[in-house]
C-alpha cells in the first residue's frame, strides 16, 4: 500500500533493500555466468526435478496408473507362427566383409535365431562387379554367402543397387557410395551369370529356401516410363531366378508405405497384369509421413502412435484394388526411425515400441525384418560414445539393447495363440504351459517431435513422453487344469537390464576397460522373479505391474 511498506516486506523476504538488490543485479550483468557453468547449473536443476518427480512419483503412479483387464479361455487356441523374427537387416552386403560386423551377426543369431539375413547391393564395385564386364568374379560375394550359410541362416538378397547411406535426421544424410547403373542387356547377362554360379556352387537343394527381391527406386515413382523399365528388369530377373530354381521366392517393390497412394495403385495394377508376378510384395516402414505442398515435398515424424498398423492396412487396400491381395506381404525393413544418431534408439522405450507394433500386426503380415542388426554398421567420426543413438539391436561393444530383448521375449512365445490386447499377447504349448509378452509403451510428446533427432538428450529421455504411468495387468485365464502353477517374470526396465540407464549410473563414462564392458554384458540381462499361484475353480489370475516403457515375459508352468 506504500513504498515504505513495500521496502519493509522486500527486506524481510530477501534480506536486503530493493536498492541493494538492484546493485547486486547490476554486478551480475557486468560479470555474466560462464556458459559452461550455466549448462552445468541447468543439468543440476534438471536432475533435481527428476529426483523430486521420482520421490513423489511412486505414490502418484499408484493412484494415477492405468489398468488393463482381460478374460481368456486357456482351452481355446489356434496355431501361431513367428512372423517378427523372420529377418534381420544388415544393410549393404559389404558390411559382412568386416570381421567385427560378422561377430555381431553371430551374437545376434545365437541370441535371437533369425531365419534370414537381408543384404543389398551385392553387384557393386566393393564386390568387383561393374557394368560392361564379359565375365564376373563372384568370390567376394561367395565369402558373404558362405558366412551366412555357416551360421545356419538363409540369404535374403536385395538384388537392386540401393545406395549405402547413413541417416542423421530429415534432410541430413551421408551417402557412402554411388550405385552402379546397368542397361537391361547388361543386367540380363549379370543376373543369368550369377544364378548359374549359385547353382553350381551351392546346389539346387541349398537354394530352395533363399529369398530374393528387386527394389524399385521410389524417387522414380511418378514416372510411368520408369515403371515400365522396372517391370522389364523384374521380368528378366524373374526368368533367370526361376530357371535356376523354381522354389526361390522372388519379391519386389520395396517401397515405403507413407506416400503416393493413387500412383501406387496404378503402378501395382499394371504390374498385376503382367506375366511375371512377384511371389511376395515387400514394403518398408518408418514412422514418418511424407507429402507435397505445391511443388515442395516434405517429410516429418508421424505423431500417430498407431501409424504402423494404420499405414499397413491402407497399403493392403491398395493391393486389393490393384488385384494383388493374393500375395503374401513381407515387411522387409522397419523401424521407428532411420536416424542412426537418435538417443531414443538406446532406450527401454524402443523395446516397448517394437513389442507394441509386433503385437498390433498379428495376423496382418507373413514376415517382418527389423531395420538394423548392429550399431557397428553406422560408426563414423562422431561415434566416440559407447551409445550414440544407432538403430542396431546391439551396441558397438556387443551389448544387447532393450530392442533386442523385446525380440528375445517374443521368441519365447509358444506355438498356439490364445488371445491378445493392445498391451499383451498370450500363447500356450497345449500342455498346461503358457507364455505372455507385455509392454507399457509410453506415447512420445511434442517435445520429442520439436527436437531434432540428433539433439535428443540421453540424460533426459523422460521429458519426451506424454505420461510416465505404471500399467497394471489383470489377466484371468479360465478353463485351466486345477493345481499349482509356477510363474516366472522376466523384465527389462529403466531399473533392470537397460544399457543406457546402467551407463547413466556410471556418469556416461567412455573410458571403459575390457572388464567394464564385460560387466555391462553381465548386468544388461532381464530381472527374474518367481512365485507360485493356485487355481480357483479352474481360474488362474495373473496380476503384474509394469513401469513406464517396461517390457516383460511371463511364463506360467503347471507343477501339480
Amino acid at each position: 500500500t506504500s513504498a515504505a511498506l513495500f521496502n519493509k516486506v522486500f527486506k524481510k523476504s530477501y534480506g536486503m533493500t530493493p536498492t541493494e538488490f538492484r546493485k547486486q543485479a547490476d554486478s551480475r550483468d557486468k560479470n555474466p555466468v560462464d556458459e559452461a557453468d550455466q549448462k552445468q547449473l541447468e543439468k543440476k536443476i534438471e536432475q533435481k526435478l527428476i529426483e523430486i518427480e521420482m520421490s513423489e512419483g511412486e505414490e502418484k503412479q499408484e493412484n494415477q496408473g492405468e489398468t488393463t483387464e482381460g478374460v481368456f479361455s486357456a482351452g481355446e487356441s489356434v496355431e501361431f507362427q513367428n512372423y517378427w523374427g523372420d529377418t534381420i537387416n544388415f544393410g549393404h552386403a559389404s558390411n559382412l566383409l568386416d570381421s567385427s560386423v560378422r561377430e555381431h551377426l553371430m551374437i545376434l543369431q545365437r541370441a535371437l535365431e533369425f531365419k534370414y539375413v537381408r543384404i543389398w547391393s551385392i553387384f557393386s564395385e566393393e564386390f568387383h562387379i561393374k557394368p560392361g564386364q564379359e565375365q564376373y568374379d563372384f568370390n567376394q560375394i561367395d565369402s558373404v554367402l558362405d558366412f551366412v550359410l555357416d551360421l545356419g541362416m538363409n540369404p535374403f538378397i536385395e538384388l537392386g543397387m540401393k545406395p549405402n547411406t547413413i541417416h542423421y535426421e530429415i534432410g541430413e544424410t551421408l551417402r557412402k557410395i554411388t550405385e552402379n547403373r546397368f542397361s537391361i542387356e547388361e543386367w540380363e547377362h549379370l543376373i543369368q551369370s550369377f544364378m548359374r554360379h549359385l547353382s553350381t556352387r551351392y546346389g539346387q537343394t541349398a537354394l530352395d529356401n533363399w529369398r530374393m527381391e528387386l527394389w524399385f527406386d521410389e524417387d522414380l515413382r511418378k514416372d510411368p516410363q520408369e515403371w515400365e523399365k522396372y517391370f522389364e528388369q523384374f521380368d528378366v530377373t524373374y526368368r533367370a531366378v526361376k530357371s535356376c530354381n523354381e522354389k526361390i521366392a522372388l519379391g519386389g517393390y520395396g517401397i515405403r508405405m507413407d506416400s503416393g497412394g493413387e500412383q501406387r495403385i496404378q503402378f501395382l495394377t499394371r504390374w498385376s497384369k503382367r506375366e511375371c508376378r512377384p511371389d511376395f510384395i515387400s514394403i518398408m516402414y518408418y514412422a514418418y509421413e511424407r507429402g507435397e505442398l505445391g511443388e515442395d515435398r516434405y517429410a516429418r515424424r508421424t505423431t500417430d502412435n498407431d501409424a504402423f498398423i494404420h499405414t499397413l492396412r491402407k497399403e493392403k487396400e491398395r493391393l486389393q484394388l490393384a488385384g494383388m491381395s493374393d500375395l503374401p506381404v513381407y515387411i522387409c525393413e522397419w523401424n521407428l526411425t532411420p536416424s542412426v544418431r537418435n538417443a531414443v534408439n538406446d532406450t527401454t522405450f524402443k523395446g516397448a515400441y517394437i513389442m507394441k507394433n509386433i503385437i498390433d500386426l498379428y495376423g496382418e503380415v507373413q514376415a517382418m525384418g527389423y531395420g538394423a542388426g548392429s550399431d557397428r554398421m553406422y560408426t563414423s567420426y562422431d561415434t566416440q560414445d559407447m551409445l550414440f543413438g544407432g538403430t542396431g539391436l546391439i551396441t558397438k561393444e556387443g551389448i544387447l539393447k532393450p530392442a533386442a530383448f523385446a525380440l528375445d521375449f517374443l521368441n519365447r512365445l509358444f506355438s498356439w495363440y490364445i488371445g491378445k490386447d493392445k498391451n499383451y499377447l498370450i500363447t500356450t504349448d497345449r500342455h498346461n504351459n503358457y507364455a505372455i509378452v507385455c509392454h507399457n509403451q509410453q506415447v512420445l510428446n511434442y517435445n520429442y517431435y520439436l527436437t531434432p533427432e540428433t539433439a535428443v538428450e540421453k540424460e533426459s529421455v523422460w521429458k519426451y513422453f506424454e505420461n510416465r504411468k505404471n500399467l497394471k495387468l489383470h489377466i484371468l485365464l479360465k478353463d485351466m487344469k486345477e493345481g499349482t502353477y509356477r510363474i516366472k517374470v522376466y523384465r527389462i526396465s529403466d531399473r533392470h537390464g537397460s544399457v543406457l540407464d546402467i551407463w547413466g549410473e556410471m556418469g556416461y563414462d567412455n573410458e571403459l576397460s575390457r572388464n567394464d564392458v564385460k560387466y555391462f554384458r553381465r548386468v544388461c540381462e532381464p530381472n527374474l522373479s518367481i512365485r507360485k499361484v493356485e487355481t480357483v475353480q479352474g481360474n488362474l489370475i495373473i496380476n503384474e505391474e509394469l513401469r513406464p516403457n517396461e517390457i516383460a515375459m511371463i511364463r506360467v508352468r503347471y507343477i501339480g
